[in-house]
């Protein structure tokens, strides 16, 4: 991969896969080689682990040029002695940087903690704010958010307050943008007439009736006297709308037709229904404003609230220090540049800014400045430097601001065109990811957008046509095996699998998404090393696939972590909290009734005179208790009714509870800790090659396999909104905020029409984008799976995937020919490349995933033998246990380490480096063992590595390291140096275990020992290590899920080569 043209200023536009990384970091090294200071480059991105990706590798490539060049370790040195003060960071951080430095003229408050929306403390905030507005307004304004909740198919309790955070949480986002009240009400209405005129008005209509169209017999027209007489007690009770659009006399002079029922309308009736028409587009206008004005109330009023609880409580929203920055940085001058990098510590000289498609109004205000500031110092190679990466097709966050025809005019913007020997605009379409194969079908879908029958609609015709505009044909780097396979589903064979019909104990069952999670598992089994992406676009959709597919015993895991409540044994510990906090709620008392926990808890009925006893007890227990050791202690109880998976959860739980009391969260509502729980999305240690998430989540990563089963989507698919923004332009300020509305009334208005096709347009092309992401993410194959065709009564086909918008219709008119859309129950439609593609992908080391024949979880063993006053859980480690359990308070106040000490951190360190001896295993060389120790800083003496390879040659101990002749790399894994923090007793036990044999029913320990024998030789030492020995053996059989009968253990002294068996 070649590096770009040497010119100051940049501007790359780069396709899904094509190196925006590879460039950005080399970019970066090149700048720093060439005399800028590393603490002067600004790189961002969005997201901690792509920043973390950029550091890694700019180091990274450091080293490496640095051991082929001496003469520059100098660059290394200037990255690696000022590592604090790199500036590669996300943008977040970056303002929160800045937010700091200004923090009193931007009057942020101290010690403030800055939360994302959907944190806990932040929900508890909100509601609070929500309480507030609901007490405070009429029933005119709360009955709209009433109506919005039935729209939304709000069920229970928990369901209608989600909504209702969403419903307040969009007009909050709305009015930061548009605080102005006259941006809310900007409705020209005219043909508004007062109450005498209208009174009038009706009156003349009420005697219409001999003025209507007549029969060539003279009689007054059927259909037009029946609408006529519909009108008049629609007028009478203000129902214009149905007049409007219900009224066929109304509807021909809405379209400016004078012909009604093939009879001429008279001038009298056009002169009435056209005042009429008139007033009531008028009512039906005031309407909409006065229902807007009510929202820009509820809006103004729950910021207020809401702003105000989060500054008393000091938690700040991310969002909050952008909006005050960006004010900071409306018409900055020299000065305060000046003033900026003093208080940073640092000026900002050169900028790259990475993923540049998604960067936001907001945010390019507050970057401007300094972009622009360092576009007017230009001279040569070492002038100041802009790089900005992006690519508008992966443009998939603008439901959060982001705006991609910023990078689309920057070049103007920033005034490089110019002067074109300054910079440099490249198109980057060479894809070093995927095979050619699945860019074939890539290109093939992406370059026929304007002309595909699958999309229904002019607009979205156009849109396309627009967003195909940035498409250009890609082309695979490298020669990989590929194939795509785009598949309805309905195969007979599926639906007559009793075995896959019996995953689900659920009375309805989804055949579509039983017959992908089987292909899923037919690959897998296939090829068990293969990486598999499951894509879909909801986090209902990734619980849903990840659920079946652990009933079919695949290991599955998720980007971003996993809610812990699916758990059937978590569930049942939420539930009794629930119901110790509110003993009246069946459905907790019930399902509680109906597990272990409510057996253990002596449950007899979930009735409220049933379970109020037991709701106090729990209360109590949790006041002297606290959660940790509650939860923990339930957790124990259901341990042995949980599979690996589920004993992982509970201990996954058990940590929530920690976190939970610490945090400005707590509270002994016990209902409230079962909020935090279900709100919070937990990493879990699982490693797997099947992954399920969204696709927002799947940005930036790559699989040798992507399922895209959810096809079903329409794009740009509007769903019910609160409030339509009108911007004048893409990349202007909101000008005017307009209230959702029908179609009938939009296309009275033409500024609510427009609004609404500026929110349609973004939606369109956010789903499109989102397509391509998806789609792009594949290494080696692309599987791509429908619902099948159906025909209408009539015989025709049914739009539903084939001329819908859909996702499924697009791809069907981009790969078929038109004669093959038609009825296809689980056929095959196109099929590409080689099947057979995971035989030929060759599988290196650090490829495949790491096998886990025995998946070490946690397990939870917390008794309730408590300590007075104590709430939290006793930390342990087991060398603590050594001997009597005693320490020499001498030992712990040392400001130094003894020479024992020291010697033993070393010997640990090098055993680290050793797999297996024995079986003409070469051992290490001593100068490769000296530069590790010298590069980790550890002290030692010259001959000591020469004593450690004599160690090493002790017969004792190449036995002790030689790997066992039943030994599978398989199955078996060697762990050396494994960190371990496991619940036991009601104490939380970590530790570091030095050597660990894994097969698959047992395990055997081995811990190095430095120590020389005493008076009592080495059986007096086994029996000092003894109870390390044995916490150790403890709490590897809970990671394990063995028992301790099946854990060995073995203390290696390597001083004279002695084994022994504890």
């Amino acid at each position: 991969m070649s590096l770009l043209p040497d010119k100051p200023h940049q501007i790359v536009r780069a396709s899904a896969g094509t190196g925006k990384t590879y460039q950005l970091t080399n970019r970066y090294l090149q700048m720093v080689q060439h005399g800028a200071l590393p603490q002067s480059i600004l790189a961002t991105t969005f997201t901690r682990k792509a920043a973390n990706e950029i550091m890694q590798r700019v180091i990274q490539n450091a080293a490496r040029e640095a051991l082929a060049d001496p003469q520059k370790t100098v660059y290394l040195k200037a990255l690696t002695s000022n590592l604090h003060r790199l500036m590669i960071s996300t943008l977040d951080s970056l303002f929160q940087k800045m937010g700091r430095c200004f923090a009193m003229e931007l009057q942020l408050p101290n010690n403030a903690q800055v939360f994302e929306v959907t944190d806990f403390a932040m929900q508890k905030l909100q509601m609070q704010a929500i309480d507030h507005v609901l007490m405070d307004n009429e029933p005119f304004v709360l009955l709209d958010l009433f109506r919005r909740l039935y729209h939304s198919d709000a069920g229970g309790a928990g369901k209608v307050i989600s909504v209702l955070q969403s419903i307040v949480n969009d007009l909050y986002d709305i009015y930061k943008m548009a605080p102005d009240e006259s941006q809310w009400i900007n409705y020209q209405i005219t043909g508004l007439m007062d109450d005498d005129a209208v009174k009038q008005l009706v009156e003349i209509f009420n005697n219409l009736e001999d003025e209507l169209p007549k029969t060539k017999a003279g009689k007054t027209v059927a259909n037009a006297l029946k609408a006529w007489q519909t009108s008049v007690a629609l007028i009478a009770n203000e129902q214009w709308k149905t007049f409007l659009t219900k009224d066929g006399i109304a509807k021909k002079r809405q379209a400016d037709e004078t012909i009604y029922s093939r009879a001429e309308l008279s001038e009298t009736v056009i002169r009435v229904y056209d005042l009429l028409i008139q007033h009531a587009r008028a009512c039906m206008l005031q309407e909409q404003r006065d229902l807007n004005h009510a929202r820009y109330t509820i809006a103004r009023q729950y910021a207020q609230l809401f702003d105000q609880l989060r500054l008393d409580a000091r938690a700040l929203l991310h969002s909050d220090i952008p909006q005050r920055l960006e004010s900071a940085f409306e018409n900055p001058d020299d000065e305060f540049l000046v003033d900026l990098a003093y208080r940073m510590d640092q000026k900002i000289e050169h900028m790259m800014l990475d993923e540049f498609q998604d960067t936001s109004l907001q945010q390019w205000n507050i970057l401007r400045a300094q972009a622009m500031e360092i576009r007017s110092h230009d001279d040569g190679f070492g002038s100041r430097r802009f790089f900005c990466v992006g690519d508008i097709k992966q443009a998939i966050y603008g439901w959060r601001g982001g705006c991609a025809e910023i990078f689309n005019h920057i070049g103007e913007e920033m005034a490089l065109s110019a002067d074109p020997a300054d910079h440099e605009i490249v198109s980057m379409d060479q894809s070093w990811r995927s095979s050619q194969i699945v860019l074939d079908v890539v290109n093939t879908t992406f370059n026929s957008l304007e002309h595909n029958p699958g999309i229904n609609n002019d607009d979205l015709l156009s849109w396309a046509n627009q967003w195909q505009k940035g498409f250009g044909d890609h082309e695979a780097a490298q020669d990989h095996p590929g194939y795509v396979l785009f598949q309805a589903t309905g195969s007979e064979d599926i639906a007559d699998t009793d075995e896959v019909l019996e995953l689900d104990d659920e009375p309805a069952i989804d055949l579509h998404t039983v017959e992908v999670c089987h292909a899923i598992a037919q690959l897998h089994k296939q090829s068990p090393h293969a990486s598999i992406g499951v894509l879909v676009w909801t986090n209902a959709q990734v619980q849903e696939y990840m659920t079946r597919l652990r009933a079919m015993h695949i290991d599955v895991a998720s980007e971003g972590g996993v809610y812990l409540h699916d758990d059937p044994a978590v569930s049942c510990i939420l539930a009794a909290m629930v119901m110790a906090d509110r003993p009246d709620h069946a459905a907790s008392a019930f399902e509680l009734l109906n597990s272990p926990l409510g057996k253990y808890l002596g449950m007899t009925g979930y009735h409220p005179g049933d379970v109020r006893s037991l709701a106090m007890t729990i209360r109590q227990q949790l006041a002297g208790m606290g959660y940790p050791r509650l939860v923990g202690h339930w957790a124990n109880l259901l341990a042995k009714h949980s599979d690996a998976r589920g004993s992982e959860r509970l201990t996954l739980l058990i940590q929530l509870a920690v976190n939970f009391e610490t945090s400005q969260s707590a509270s002994l509502k016990p209902a409230e800790f079962a909020q935090y729980v279900q709100s919070k999305q937990v990493p879990i240690s699982q490693q797997s090659p099947v992954q399920v998430m969204t696709v927002h989540k799947s940005k930036g990563l790559e699989f040798d396999a992507v399922f895209l089963p959810v096809l079903k989507r329409k794009l740009g698919y509007m769903q019910q909104n609160m409030c339509y923004v009108s911007r004048p332009q893409m990349t202007a300020p909101v000008e005017y905020v307009y209230a959702s509305t029908t179609k009938e009334l939009r296309a009275m208005y033409p500024p609510l029409e427009e609004a609404y096709a500026q929110e349609h347009q973004r939606r369109f092309t956010d789903d499109l984008c989102a397509m391509y992401v998806a789609m792009t993410r594949a290494k080696h194959a692309l599987y791509l799976y429908a619902q099948p065709l159906k025909e209408n009564k009539n015989g025709s086909l049914s739009t539903t995937g084939n001329s819908d918008s859909s996702l499924a219709a697009i791809l069907r008119h981009a790969l078929l020919e038109p004669d093959n859309i038609r009825v296809d129950h689980g056929q095959v439609l196109f099929e590409y490349g080689q099947p057979a593609w995971h035989q030929q992908i060759s599988q290196t080391a650090d490829d495949k995933p790491q096998q886990v024949a025995i998946t070490p979880h946690k397990t939870c063993t917390i008794n309730i033998k408590n300590k007075a006053g104590q709430r939290s859980l006793q930390r342990i480690a087991p060398s603590q246990l050594e001997g009597s359990g005693s320490v020499n308070v001498a030992d712990l106040l040392a400001m130094t380490k003894t020479s024992g000490q020291s010697r033993g951190t070393v010997i640990h360190r090098l055993f680290e480096e050793i797999a297996w001896l024995g079986n003409d295993t070469p051992l290490p060389d001593q100068q490769t063992l000296i530069d590790l120790l010298d590069s980790e800083k550890l002290e030692h003496e010259p001959e000591f590595t020469d004593s450690f390879v004599k160690m090493l040659q002790m017969p004792a101990v190449i036995d002790a390291l030689k790997q066992p002749s039943d030994w599978d790399d398989a199955t078996c894994q060697l762990w050396r140096e494994k960190r371990f923090a496991v619940l036991m007793d009601g104490r939380l036990v970590q530790g570091m275990l030095d050597r660990v044999h894994v097969w698959q029913d047992r395990a055997v320990i081995l811990d190095y020992k430095t120590d020389a024998p005493g008076e009592t030789g080495y059986d007096g030492l086994v029996d000092y290590y003894r109870p390390q020995i044995q916490a150790y053996r403890k709490a590897l059989a809970a990671m394990l899920k063995v028992t301790p009968e099946h854990i060995g253990a073995q203390l290696i002294f390597v001083r004279d080569g002695v084994v022994k068996n504890v």
